[in-house]
């Protein structure tokens, strides 16, 4: 063994988080290999742990505040949501889908024009983590098409160029991840998931997402992707429960500034800190 495989050994097992990291890559690396469907994003510790550079997804755990997320749209259920969200004074983040904006572009409109936050969620909804995606030479050019097409829909309908990005499906694959931050967009997953796209029924939506939710939290909803109409009823239950527990309502970036050492514990990847030892 050289004296750097020793430093670097030593390294590793002086930090979970750093071990894990490293660990990540093999795995990562040998399930595309297999053609394994990685879906789904880690828990919140497990992403502070591994510090994915401008990575999201949770905010300050000791600011009062949640961010509500709606994907998928827009759709026929955006103007219902964005009316009860007027009524509490509430703020949050849509992420949209490219091909879904032009046939409800005035919703997009509305949606800007009420000082939300509008987000990328690609153009047709693909899944990146995919085992046909994972074996495909040109899958980086496909995802840069998607975002790239996506925003040009949002910006020719709104005039906002979304800065933050929410892979379909959840897909944290690396090479997914670093294809879209390049591009220079911070991605955003959650950490509460009532699961609404299943249409459990509003009063669960309703419940889960409000006993669930604390400080920091990043609740995921979505306005449009089918019959939204269960997540519209739980809109008013959900912003009035969340006022109960003492928590405003905000989107993504209002709530990372509102701690501005929030992501500064997501840009440095603890994998990176041992390159010095290359």
């Amino acid at each position: 063994m050289t004296i750097k495989s020793a430093l670097l050994c030593l390294c590793l097992l002086s930090s979970p988080a750093l071990l894990r990291a490293e660990l990540r890559e093999y795995l990562i690396d040998f399930s595309d290999l297999l053609g394994v469907n990685k879906n789904g994003p880690e828990t919140g510790d497990e992403k502070a742990e591994l510090g994915h550079a401008h990575v999201i997804e949770t905010g300050p755990s000791d600011v009062p505040a949640v961010a509500l997320t709606l994907d998928d749209g827009p759709s026929i259920y955006t103007a219902p949501v964005l009316e009860i969200l007027a009524k509490h004074d509430a703020h949050s983040t849509f992420f949209m889908i490219g091909e879904n904006v032009a046939p409800h572009r005035d919703a997009a409109k509305r949606v800007a024009a009420a000082a939300h936050e509008i987000g990328n969620h690609s153009y047709t909804h693909p899944n990146f983590c995919s085992a046909e995606m994972s074996r495909n030479p040109n899958r980086r050019r496909v995802i840069e098409e998607e975002v790239q097409k996506a925003t040009k829909a949002i910006q020719d309908a709104t005039g906002l160029t979304p800065k933050l990005m929410r892979m379909p499906y959840g897909c944290n694959a690396r090479w997914a991840e670093d294809a879209v931050q390049a591009l220079g967009y911070d991605l955003v997953f959650w950490s509460v998931d009532c699961r609404d796209w299943s249409r459990p029924g509003s009063d669960q939506i309703s419940r889960i997402s409000v006993a669930q939710a604390k400080a920091g939290s990043i609740i995921l909803l979505h306005d449009g992707g089918g019959d939204r109409s269960q997540t519209v009823r739980a809109m008013e239950a959900i912003l009035t429960g969340l006022r109960a527990k003492g928590l405003r309502v905000l989107t993504v970036s209002q709530l990372v500034d509102a701690n501005p050492h929030l992501k500064e514990l997501f840009i440095q990847r603890p994998a990176e800190a041992s390159s010095n030892l290359d």
